[in-house]
């Protein structure tokens, strides 16, 4: 993820898949949190896989309404999940290779949740139902 800056916003639609996004003009610098969406792979409503990363993290059910589940070979590593702002909503440091996600209190929405130990670092797109 990172920041952008755009003065003097044009007024417009911008679409990313199928979240829209609309800006209006303003008078000041406006900021922007961008992710970088090259090989994330979104989900679709309808499905809900296990997501295998690198064949040694797993991910599911992704779609989910009330759990997240992660099953690892690293022993320690750190979770953060974001919102579509790019506000930190969640960060947890793990030492165990099995966790479960509680998601019961998060708004229904896309959010992105980032995977960071010694050997692993990826982004995967979640929806919470």
């Amino acid at each position: 993820m990172f920041l952008e800056e755009f003065d003097n916003t044009v007024s417009g639609d911008y679409f990313l898949g199928d979240l829209q996004l609309t800006t209006t003009p303003m008078m000041q610098t406006t900021w922007f949190a961008m992710f970088d969406l090259d090989g994330l792979d979104i989900p679709s409503t309808g499905s809900n896989s296990i997501s295998e990363i690198d064949g040694n993290i797993k991910l599911f059910p992704n779609p989910t309404e009330h759990i997240l589940y992660l099953e690892t070979d690293d022993t320690e590593f750190t979770l953060s999940l974001y919102d579509l702002s790019g506000k930190t909503i969640f960060k947890n440091h793990y030492k165990n290779n099995k966790v479960e996600i509680d998601l019961n209190n998060f708004s229904s929405g896309t959010y992105l949740i980032k995977y960071q130990s010694n050997t692993n670092i990826f982004d995967k797109i979640i929806i919470k139902l």
